[in-house]
């Protein structure tokens, strides 16, 4: 049985299909604005849909991300290929969308590779009570490895993770406020 792994890089703005470790094709594309950034990890596609139609293109790969629905899909304005510009979906023009959907199966890997925080250029965003991200996983992470948090690791910025956060302000004497800045991501040590 063949080995199918998509690699999606959000710095190049481009996804490759691999089969069987050899790369086969390299696909330019759009992805999430700083705001709404696309989900890093390791997924796979749990369902493939056609004819969505509208900004979604002709197909839509969805991913198992748990903190939101986010897929890899055609758009209407392929002017915006090469951009950062989505809610965080992984934009493709719709005759490779199309192309994609034919050489993927449910469960096939699909790795989004990029900074939890944003480009180097630019500071990580404010998290707060509600934001739902790769960045918010990495805080879980690095909270949970510090002892502060015990919830669940799943990018949702929920209660269980606003009580560990301001337990650790208080710990660590910044700013008690319940959100994760500049000064929290330097003590958790996420920033130089």
């Amino acid at each position: 049985m063949e080995s199918i792994t998509v690699i999606v890089d959000l710095f190049t703005h481009k996804l490759s299909y691999w089969q069987d470790g050899k790369r086969i094709r390299t696909l330019k594309i759009a992805v999430g604005k700083p705001a709404t950034p696309s989900p890093i990890g390791v997924w796979h596609v749990m369902a493939k849909y056609q004819g969505w139609g509208g900004g979604f293109g002709t197909h839509f790969l969805a991913l198992d991300v748990p903190w939101g629905i986010y897929g890899i899909h055609g758009t209407n304005k392929p002017n915006l290929v090469g951009k950062s510009v989505s809610l965080g979906c992984i934009r493709m023009r719709n005759e490779d969308v199309n192309w994609l959907y034919h050489h993927v199966n449910i469960q096939d890997c699909i790795i989004i590779e990029g900074n939890p925080l944003g480009h180097a250029y630019r500071l990580p965003r404010h998290l707060a009570e509600g934001e739902r991200g790769s960045d918010v996983l990495l805080v879980q992470n690095r909270l949970r490895a510090g002892g502060w948090y015990q919830g669940r690791q799943d990018g949702i910025f929920a209660d269980d993770l606003l009580l560990a956060v301001l337990r650790f302000q208080r710990k660590m004497h910044v700013p008690v406020d319940g959100m994760i800045d500049r000064d929290d991501y330097l003590v958790l040590g996420l920033l130089e």
